[in-house]
């Protein structure tokens, strides 16, 4: 996991601190699979274990609020960890307790990365669409940025405040007058 990356914000500062802590989790799970044994792997997958589900929850309970559309989709990951998480803490699991945890940990990182970002978006599509019905007529809304969608377009250069401009349009040269019915043309 990159040390700099942070997920993208839901608009929702107290999941978005539960997103943060379940980033510093899955460092520290990097750590553990790469220098500790099996009962600290285990340990650590515990912790994050504790600290998704909580959050899982209190996600659900939000995309419920929004009437985010994906949600059923969103919720099976959230299962589908919970299921891997406790697998992998099983003692008994005829597994390796560091390949399970790396798999994890990547399918986790991946779920914020994408999933979450598509949460992220639909929140900030939201907020603009409800920021413009209810603008007055003459004043235009502030409209927030959706997340990841400013990124300059490789290979261009010229961008204005993140976005890439338009290009120019050349004006079409007036059309030619039609000949009039009684003359011909030269």
């Amino acid at each position: 996991m990159s040390e700099n990356w942070e997920p993208a914000s839901l608009g929702d500062e107290r999941l978005d601190v539960q997103h943060r802590h379940i980033v510093r989790r899955l460092r520290s799970l990097d750590a553990a699979v790469a220098g500790a044994g099996p009962d600290e792997i285990r340990s650590s997958l515990r912790l994050l274990s504790a600290t998704a589900a909580e959050h899982w929850r209190d996600e659900e309970r939000w995309m419920e609020e929004v009437g985010y559309p994906g949600i059923s989709e969103h919720k099976r990951y959230h299962d589908t960890f919970v299921e891997a998480i406790a697998a992998a803490i099983d003692p008994r699991a005829r597994r390796d307790a560091a390949d399970a945890a790396t798999e994890i940990a990547q399918a986790v990182e991946e779920h914020l990365r994408v999933d979450d970002l598509k949460l992220a978006r639909f929140h900030a599509a939201r907020a603009n669409f409800r920021a413009m019905a209810e603008a007055r007529p003459g004043k235009g809304p502030a409209l927030t940025p959706i997340p990841a969608a400013l990124t300059p377009i490789p290979g261009l250069h010229a961008t204005v405040g993140g976005r890439t401009p338009p290009p120019a349009r050349t004006p079409a040269p007036p059309p030619s007058a039609p000949p009039s019915p009684g003359k011909k043309p030269r």
